[in-house]
């Protein structure tokens, strides 16, 4: 399988899945899926609005550093407006 013939797996659960809750998700919470999902071999995880409050930023950041995944993306804000992703890693 050459480069071009490649399936990606792009999760966003972190960031579409979380808004359909009830309730949000605790910094450990966001953590320990991240962890989960990271075991699914994922290659691109999305993973949140780390603008939208010091919340949410610091659990991107632990994030960024802990999981181990190809690729993480995570939105300046949460606008569809916003057409270019900041690329953490």
């Amino acid at each position: 399988m050459n480069g071009q013939d490649k399936i990606w797996i792009f999760d966003t659960t972190l960031r579409d899945g979380e808004q359909a809750l009830r309730a949000s998700l605790s910094h450990k919470q966001k953590i320990q899926l991240a962890h989960a999902i990271a075991r699914l071999n994922v290659d691109v995880m999305e993973v949140g609005f780390p603008v939208s409050s010091p919340g949410d930023f610091a659990s991107v950041q632990a994030i960024a550093q802990s999981v181990k995944a190809r690729l993480f993306v995570a939105w300046p804000a949460p606008s569809a407006r916003i057409s270019k992703p900041v690329v953490l890693r």
